[in-house]
This record gives C-alpha cells, sequence and structure tokens, in this order.
C-alpha cells in the first residue's frame, strides 16, 4: 500500500542558517543518521530545528525514547518556527504510537493537525491519525491485548477469545521458522465494516504497514497472510524487497490450506500467455494478484523446502532474482523450470 507518512519523507522545514544545519540535513538525506545526529548536535543552543532533526533520525532508526527527549524540546522551544513544531508534534506521534502510548500519540497528532501549521505536516498528521487508530473515527472501537497482539475491533465478535488465541497461534507456527523479534506487538485493526475501511483507506483490506506493525484486516481475511507480512520484515534488514517474494511468502504460510498449483493451473488457461516464475520475478510490480500470490506462494515454498531455511532468510535481505541466483546457483533455474512445466501442462 503507497500509504506515505510525510515525517518520513525527508520533509524538513528547518530555519537553518549558513552550512551548518544544511549538512546535517545532508547527511540525512543520505541515510548517515548518526552523523547527521552528530552535526545537529552541535547547533540545538541556537537552532531549534536541530532537535526536529536528531528526533526524526532516532525514530528512523527506532530508537523512540531517545527520539522523545528531543522532540519534545523541538515541540516545546519558544524561538521554534511554528512548521518545525509541527514536525516535533507529528513525529512524537509516531513515536509515542510505537512505544504503545496510544493517548499521548492522539494528543501529538491531534496538536500537528490542530497547529496547521503546513500542507504537508497536517497531511502527514491526519494520515498517522487514520492509519494508527488516533482519529475519531476509532472512539467506540474496542481494544484487546494478548501476547504479541494489541486488537483494535470495530465490533467485538461473540468468539472474540478463540480469534486472538488463533491468532496467537499463527504467530507462533509463523515464527518457529523466522526466529524474529519485532519492535512492538503488532497492532490489529479489525473491520466489520469493510466497505468503510475501504473508502478511507482507498484500497481493500487486507494490509501491513510492516514498518509500524500495523495491520487493518477484518474477520474474513485469511489469518496468516497479514501477520507473515509483520514477521517476515523483521527475519532479516530488507534492502530489496521484490514482490513475488513478499506476497509470495505470506501466501505460503497464509493458514488458507489451499493447493496453490491448483489454483494458477485453473487461472494459466485463461490469461492468453505462457506464466514464466522468473519473468514474473523480474516484473512483480505489475502482474496480477491472482498470478502474483500463488506463484509466488510454489516459488517460496519450493525454495524453504529444497534449499531450507538458511538460505531463504539471506534471500529476505535482497528479494531480487539476481540475488536469488547467487544463493542458489544453476539449481534455482532447475527448480523455476520445474515449477514453469507444471503450471503449464494439461
Amino acid at each position: 500500500m503507497k500509504y506515505l507518512l510525510s515525517g518520513f519523507l525527508l520533509v524538513l522545514c528547518l530555519s537553518a542558517d549558513g552550512q551548518t544545519m544544511k549538512d546535517a540535513i545532508s547527511l540525512f538525506e543520505k541515510g548517515q543518521l548518526d552523523s547527521s545526529i552528530a552535526t545537529a548536535k552541535q547547533y540545538m543552543q541556537t537552532e531549534p530545528g536541530a532537535y526536529q532533526l536528531i528526533g526524526q533520525s532516532l525514530v528512523k532508526q527506532g530508537k523512540y525514547a531517545e527520539a522523545i527527549m528531543y522532540l519534545e524540546k523541538g515541540k516545546n522551544s519558544l524561538n521554534a518556527e511554528p512548521s518545525v513544531r509541527a514536525w516535533c508534534m507529528n513525529d512524537l506521534g509516531i513515536a509515542w504510537f510505537m512505544r504503545g502510548a496510544y493517548e499521548k500519540a492522539k494528543e501529538n497528532i491531534k496538536a500537528c493537525i490542530d497547529l496547521n501549521a503546513t500542507t504537508n505536516s497536517v497531511r502527514s498528521a491526519r494520515e498517522a491519525a487514520i492509519l494508527f487508530g488516533l482519529s475519531e473515527l476509532y472512539d467506540s472501537w474496542a481494544r484487546k491485548e494478548s501476547t504479541h497482539f494489541v486488537f483494535h475491533f470495530q465490533h467485538i465478535p461473540d468468539n472474540a477469545e478463540f480469534y486472538i488465541a488463533a491468532n496467537e497461534m499463527a504467530y507462533d507456527s509463523i515464527n518457529r521458522f523466522f526466529r524474529s523479534t519485532l519492535p512492538k506487538k503488532i497492532d490489529y485493526f479489525v473491520w466489520d465494516d469493510t466497505k468503510l475501511a475501504e473508502r478511507t483507506f482507498h484500497q481493500p483490506l487486507a494490509f501491513t504497514k510492516t514498518l509500524f506493525c500495523v495491520t487493518h484486516t477484518s474477520m474474513h481475511n485469511t489469518r496468516g497472510h497479514e501477520i507473515t507480512h509483520n514477521i517476515s520484515m523483521y527475519a532479516n534488514t530488507v534492502k530489496k524487497p521484490n514482490m513475488l517474494v513478499f506476497e509470495g511468502i505470506a501466501s505460503y504460510f497464509d493458514f488458507s490450506g489451499r493447493d496453490w498449483m491448483k489454483e494458477i493451473k485453473k487461472i494459466a488457461p485463461h490469461i492468453g500467455y505462457i506464466i514464466s516464475i522468473k519473468s514474473i520475478w523480474l516484473s512483480s510490480e505489475h502482474t496480477p494478484v491472482t498470478i502474483l500470490y500463488p506463484a509466488g506462494a510454489l516459488l517460496t515454498g519450493s525454495l524453504i523446502q529444497q534449499f531450507g531455511r538458511e538460505k531463504f532468510i539471506q534471500l529476505l535481505a535482497d528479494q531480487s532474482y539476481e540475488n536469488a541466483k547467487k544463493l542458489y546457483g544453476s539449481a534455482l533455474d532447475e527448480l523455476i523450470a520445474g515449477l514453469d512445466r507444471e503450471i503449464n501442462s494439461n
């Protein structure tokens, strides 16, 4: 889902003079966050925007408690520009949410919107409010916490305890393979009114924002798919995702019990071309999900079954076909050729 939070889009509205803060901003934009923080710290006494930059860098590093200290100083600085205060509020909302402090997150997101300092900061805060369950839309929702989840129910179902237990069992089963440590519990929003959800997010359920461990789903969506998205993203440092692998592994672990070969063989005769897993891999962004999901599940499942966990976890870091060739060698093309033959056979 292309759901943008502008606080992570390098929207740094700082009133820097000269080369000082410009260097810190440049380092931030290059991803050199430690250097950016060190440079910005030299100007905290004279430039309130330094607190924003340090805080935002720490948020990107997942150091939320430390980020809050600097963002609070920027937010409360008497000589800070309104734009700096607004972005500090926005990122405080994110940081407090990631620490499970929903009321403090809501307070800062609302303050950012009410300040109305810039179009981008207001847009970012409104998007965060919707994504994180902090807007008035969620005022009547119920919250239940378990070992690995914070469930947010639009309406609590009669079988809520069974539903929670089933999701916990799915989490444990999936993570026996991945062995991931997530930065927080998964905020798991369970919608009854799926049409309202689609209007709200401009896309159908379900979807996950792995950066924040947030899932929006319904009782009717498969149990394991979105949980796998959350878990698999933290099994390795994912630098180069690919939709075939990303969606494939989630489909493989989705607990639906579907026969993915049977599913794709139903589709194959009607699409007007021969299905090639390598071609899908190289252009996965343009492949319809009706083909992407079963093809990805077949590929990732076969890689795990034939070559084991260790190489697959390495593949998660760089999910490109080229990296897979380095990991699996000529055996990869042999595996793909076998899958292609079975998919396209009568």
